[in-house]
């Protein structure tokens, strides 16, 4: 039999660079235990241990079937290519088929974001730039990010474009008050 396992971060400081993409979808050799009564679970809720919670999400009879309920219950995920997955499982269920993370794109922290957008930021933002307009880019930048494998934080990105406008707009009222 075949499990489908998601390990999620549930503890404080969520939004932080180490927590942004931490969270796993995995198949494993055993079903999960729960952490009080330590019984085995094939559906539901199993636990949370230092801020990670367990879900068991169903017993499949092949591999294939498993990694199809993943795709159905989650949407679009990505290969889980590090090594870390052991550390949130513990690795006491045994072995672990298949791991993914959740989501079609690497999603940046609000720094990372940041960053990533600085230039662009600085040439497509005026002291005139509408919302609208910063919603449109907002987009735009999304869709370039999403070319290279990773998706934006959009309230810090939209954060960022409307500080660089007023920025601007205080620069401007400072020229003509001199």
């Amino acid at each position: 039999m075949f499990y489908v396992v998601e390990i999620e971060y549930v503890g404080p400081n969520q939004g932080d660079d180490a927590h942004i993409d931490a969270d796993r979808v995995q198949v494993w050799a055993n079903a999960p235990l729960t952490n009080r009564s330590h019984e085995a679970r094939t559906e539901g809720w199993c636990g949370t241990t230092d801020g990670w919670a367990t879900y068991a999400h169903g017993e499949y009879l092949s591999l294939c079937q498993a990694i199809s309920a993943i795709e159905s219950k989650f949407g679009p995920v990505r290969e889980d290519d590090t090594d870390t997955r052991c550390d949130l499982s513990e690795c006491i269920q045994g072995k672990i088929y298949a791991s993914y993370r959740k989501g079609a794109y690497e999603p940046l922290s609000k720094n990372g974001t940041i960053d990533w957008t600085y230039e662009s930021v600085r040439e497509d933002v005026t002291a005139d730039t509408t919302d609208a307009r910063i919603e449109a880019l907002i987009e735009e930048y999304e869709r370039n990010s999403n070319g290279e494998g990773v998706t934006l934080d959009k309230r810090a990105l939209e954060s960022s474009m409307k500080e660089r406008r007023q920025e601007l707009r205080e620069e401007l009222a400072e020229e003509e008050t001199s």
